[in-house]
């Protein structure tokens, strides 16, 4: 395959290619025996990125078409490539693990987290879901947490008016209530 990466995970594709180029990569990619999701978007995401969207159109459609997946499909392969670019992909996870990961509402770092103790660990489908759930009900705690410091130093301010001493202490306060916002979103 023309512009494949070593390890498979991905197309490095140039930002000049021809037309005639961009079909003989399609072409490839039309035997499943040697195309990847991976792949498929990436080819997906150069063409929306570069060509008319009569040129993405046509091409969507021949791919759909040649390969007999539902258009669906080559959306959901697509926002997978376009939620992981090719160096942020691990090697050893599937590109399953990936579309669960994509689907549900993680920061970046949460989503990377994930991928990569996936990487070290092997997960099973059972196991990545259940990490998946354990992130999410420790960001909601963590927003619970964060909104209870937000009404105690509101709280605090205002006994400060009065005390002095406590002007330091609401400093440190505000400091890490903002680095628990900052990871938080």
């Amino acid at each position: 395959m023309p512009y494949q990466r070593p390890d498979g995970r991905a197309l490095d594709l140039p930002d000049h290619l021809k037309r005639i180029e961009i079909k003989q990569i399609c072409a490839k990619l039309c035997d499943r025996k040697l195309a990847s999701s991976f792949q498929m978007a990436d080819i997906l995401h150069w063409v929306e990125s570069h060509e008319s969207p009569e040129g993405y159109d046509t091409l969507l459609h021949t791919l759909v078409e040649k390969l007999g997946y539902k258009r669906r499909t080559f959306y959901n392969v697509q926002s997978v490539g376009r939620t992981f670019p090719p160096n942020e992909r691990q090697h050893t996870v599937t590109w399953h693990h990936y579309d669960v990961i994509r689907r549900k509402k993680l920061s970046k770092e949460q989503r990377h987290d994930l991928l990569a103790r996936d990487e070290r660990e092997n997960w099973t489908d059972k196991r990545l879901r259940n990490e998946i759930e354990n992130t999410l009900r420790e960001a909601k705690s963590c927003g619970t947490r964060i909104d209870r410091l937000e009404e105690l130093l509101s709280e605090m301010q205002e006994a400060a008016a009065e005390y002095d001493e406590l002007h330091p202490i609401l400093k440190r306060l505000s400091a890490t209530l903002n680095r628990m916002r900052e990871t938080r979103s």
